[in-house]
């Protein structure tokens, strides 16, 4: 009972408190409550027979009878045949007692149609979706702006280690030459032979994680450089932000993005009633995996039929946030882009009244 609209009823008149505008395939049964404020000479009103004529915009009419249940007051739902078709439908209701009968102020309900195309308003779910766009853009940026530091601090560290290594690297002295015989005065003896020249660097590479320092004497020197492991395992090689779109580069010169989206789409998937029946059902193929969010509506019978809700939020890991009402005793899963509900504990009995997508 999503709605129920309060009449208050006098002598010459009835005054519709809060008016509604409803919308065509409306499944949320709405009421109408009648408060009479006028006894029309009895001091109670309980059990009287009202006759309810709901004369439709296209001339048809239903006609149904109720008792009324307090002593001046009813509850009743409106007739199923308003939310057919859209217009204006005309609501008269005559009090009926033996020969007599007593025809009330008229009551006039409204319906209108959900046109296609039309942008999907709901301040709700429209303020759901962006605080999870902010939320995700604000984790993503987060966690790109620590691995840049950590990236940083890393290869500083490995330069400062490679550059106190080469400090201490010095060749070894040369051996003397043999001093020559001493001649006769003013004869200078011959220069002893230069010694060999040390080991020197020769080259540095880089493979992996490995840096490798080669000297000219044929020996080298390793380090290990400190990286961040991606989910897969490979090492990242580079990480980069622009355009709304992150970008992590492997070591293999693999590369993932990961995008924000704002400027979503929605798309009309179903509209109408589908019987979901048995403890597990493939009920509707979304015919794309470009969706980002999905919205269902369903109907579930409880004390009475009642009316729920599932918004389902698909991650950059192809895994799913799923919100809905109530939702201990059924589990959602997509499998290749169908929809399915697999009951945990008793055999699912729903209507499906709507699916729509974003993308």
């Amino acid at each position: 009972m999503e709605h129920i609209t309060n009449v208050l009823v006098y002598s010459n008149r009835c005054e519709v408190l809060d008016s509604h505008i409803f919308t065509i395939g409306d499944k949320g049964f709405p009421h109408i409550r009648l408060k009479f404020l006028y006894m029309f000479g009895a001091e109670t009103l309980q059990g009287k027979q009202l006759e309810l004529k709901y004369i439709l915009p296209d001339k048809s009419y239903q006609v149904e009878t109720i008792s009324v249940t307090g002593k001046d007051e009813v509850l009743f739902p409106i007739h199923y045949s308003v939310f057919l078709i859209g217009g204006w439908t005309t609501l008269k209701i005559t009090i009926v007692e033996g020969t007599n009968r007593i025809t009330l102020d008229d009551i006039v309900i409204k319906t209108k149609k959900i046109e296609l195309g039309k942008k999907f308003e709901n301040k709700k779910i429209e303020e759901l979706i962006q605080a999870e766009i902010i939320s995700k853009t604000k984790e993503i940026k987060e966690e790109g702006e620590k691995q840049k530091e950590e990236i940083k601090a890393s290869k500083e560290k490995v330069l400062e280690e490679i550059e106190n290594k080469r400090k201490t690297l010095k060749g070894d002295k040369g051996e003397q030459g043999i001093q020559g015989e001493r001649g006769n005065q003013g004869v200078k003896g011959d220069r002893g032979d230069k010694g060999d020249r040390g080991a020197g660097i020769t080259s540095i590479t880089a493979t992996g994680d490995k840096v490798t320092v080669n000297y000219d004497d044929n020996k080298n020197t390793v380090f290990t450089v400190p990286t961040i492991a991606g989910r897969d395992g490979k090492e990242m090689q580079n990480l980069s932000y622009s355009d709304n779109k992150l970008k992590i580069t492997m070591s293999d010169n693999s590369s993932k993005e990961v995008e924000i989206k704002s400027g979503l789409s929605l798309k009309k998937i179903f509209l109408g009633e589908m019987h979901i029946i048995g403890s597990s059902k493939d009920f509707l193929d979304l015919g794309t995996s470009n969706w980002k969010i999905i919205f269902i509506n369903f109907l579930k019978q409880e004390s009475f039929p009642k009316t729920k809700n599932a918004i389902i939020f698909k991650n950059d890991s192809n895994t799913y946030n799923f919100f809905s009402e109530n939702t201990s005793k059924y589990d959602l899963a997509i499998k290749n882009n169908k929809i399915t509900f697999v009951s945990q504990h008793e055999p699912i009995e729903i209507i499906i009244l709507s699916v729509y997508i974003m993308e």
